[in-house]
């Protein structure tokens, strides 16, 4: 679950839902589904950086403002298939991502291969200027 623009984002990997205050005591919070057709590939698969998200979710990486009409992919083909080849799909939940606000990067952690050690081995950066 992540903030953007004083809503609460709940990323599963088949969708993303808003968890919102209302105002209203009788029912304080409202909960809606935003899209099922994209998620995050892990708990720590997302980052905040300029009051949008960076998701690595199970078919793309991409940036999320609050409203589906404005996700956007934000890797070209052969780096979508570099990744998701690599991924090693037994340990795909210790994928984590990073934000390096100092030098406008995101990196994404991830463990390559066949290996079950548990272990991020490599890493993409993605520079957001």
């Amino acid at each position: 679950m992540k903030t953007l623009q004083s809503n609460f984002y709940i990323y599963s990997t088949e969708g993303i839902h808003q968890l919102r205050l209302t105002g209203n005591l009788k029912l304080p919070v409202a909960f809606s589904s935003v899209t099922e057709t994209y998620g995050a590939l892990s708990t720590k698969s997302v980052a905040e950086y300029d009051g949008r998200h960076f998701v690595v979710g199970k078919n793309d990486i991409y940036s999320f403002t609050g409203n589906p009409a404005d996700i956007k992919s934000l890797c070209d083909n052969r780096t979508r298939v570099y990744f998701y080849n690599k991924l090693n799909p037994v340990i795909i939940d210790k994928t984590f991502v990073l934000a390096n606000h100092r030098e406008n990067e995101i990196w994404i952690n991830y463990p390559t291969g066949s290996s079950t050690t548990n272990v991020c081995d490599e890493a993409l950066i993605y520079n957001y200027r």
